[in-house]
C-alpha cells in the first residue's frame, strides 16, 4: 500500500512539474508575441534602423507582407483594396499616426510595390520599415522592434538635388545596383553618398526597383543609403 501511494504521488508530482513547465513555456512566448505585434516574417537584417517602441503598442499599425504577397494589417487577413480604405479612414481623423511595415526577405518587390502604393493613395507619406538586427539576429530573447524610416512616393523623377539608385533583378543570387545610372556596390554607394554630402544635413535618395527584385535586397540599398546618413524615399511605382 505504502509503495502505491508512493508512487501516485511521484505520479502527480510528475504531472504538476509538467503543467509548471508548459505554463512557464506560454508565458514566454505571451511576451515574445508581445514584442511583435502582427505576424511573424522572416525580416531583412539591418545595422542602421533605431529603436521603435511605438511598435510594440496594442494599437500599433503594423501591416505585413508575406512571402507569397498575402498582406494582413494586424493579424487580419486583408485586400490591397481593404486596406488603402481602412488606413484612409485612420489618416484622415489622425493625420499624424504612424504606419509600419514588415516584409518578408523573400516578397517580391512586385508584391511589397502593390501594399506601399495602396498606402501612398491613402495619405501616407511615410512609413517604418521594421528590421531584424544583425548583432542581435542569433538572439534568443525578445527584443524591442527596431526600424528605418522612409518616404514612400509614386512619382517616376526624384525632387531637385536627389541621388537615384536602381536595383535591378538578375535572376542571379545578387541584384545589380546603379548610382545615378552607373554600376556600383553597396560599400562604393556608402561612400558616394558620404563624399557628395559635402556636410549637408538633407541628403535625399530616391530608391526604385523592379518587379523582381527580393525585399531582402532592397532593404540592404536603404539600409546602405540610411547608414550614409541619407533620407531615402521608396518609388512605389516598381521599374
Amino acid at each position: 500500500m505504502n509503495s502505491q501511494s508512493t508512487s501516485g504521488e511521484r505520479t502527480l508530482a510528475g504531472a504538476a512539474f509538467a503543467l509548471f513547465a508548459m505554463a512557464l513555456v506560454l508565458s514566454g512566448e505571451a511576451a515574445a508575441q508581445k514584442l511583435e505585434v502582427g505576424l511573424h516574417v522572416e525580416l531583412p537584417s539591418t545595422t542602421s534602423a533605431t529603436p521603435m517602441p511605438e511598435a510594440d503598442k496594442d494599437d500599433a499599425f503594423i501591416v505585413t507582407v508575406a512571402e507569397d504577397g498575402s498582406t494582413y494589417l494586424g493579424v487580419e487577413l486583408i485586400s490591397v483594396g481593404g486596406l488603402e480604405e481602412q488606413i484612409h479612414n485612420v489618416i484622415r481623423y489622425t493625420p499624424s499616426k504612424q504606419v509600419y511595415m514588415k516584409g518578408d526577405i523573400h516578397a517580391s518587390y512586385g508584391e511589397i510595390a502593390k501594399v506601399l502604393s495602396a498606402l501612398h493613395s491613402a495619405g501616407v507619406s511615410n512609413i517604418v520599415l521594421l528590421t531584424a538586427q544583425a548583432h542581435i539576429a542569433q538572439a534568443q530573447t525578445a527584443v524591442l522592434p527596431q526600424g528605418i524610416r522612409i518616404g514612400v512616393d509614386s512619382e517616376h523623377r526624384p525632387s531637385g538635388g536627389a541621388v537615384v539608385v536602381h536595383v535591378l533583378s538578375t535572376g542571379r543570387q545578387s541584384p545589380v545596383f546603379m548610382l545615378n545610372d552607373s554600376n556600383t556596390t553597396l560599400d562604393q554607394l556608402r561612400r558616394a553618398l558620404a563624399e557628395q554630402s559635402g556636410g549637408r544635413s538633407d541628403r535625399s535618395v530616391l530608391v526604385k526597383a523592379d518587379g523582381q527584385t527580393l525585399f531582402g535586397e532592397l532593404v540592404r540599398v536603404i539600409d546602405a543609403c540610411h547608414s550614409a546618413g541619407a533620407d531615402v524615399t521608396l518609388q512605389t511605382l516598381f521599374l
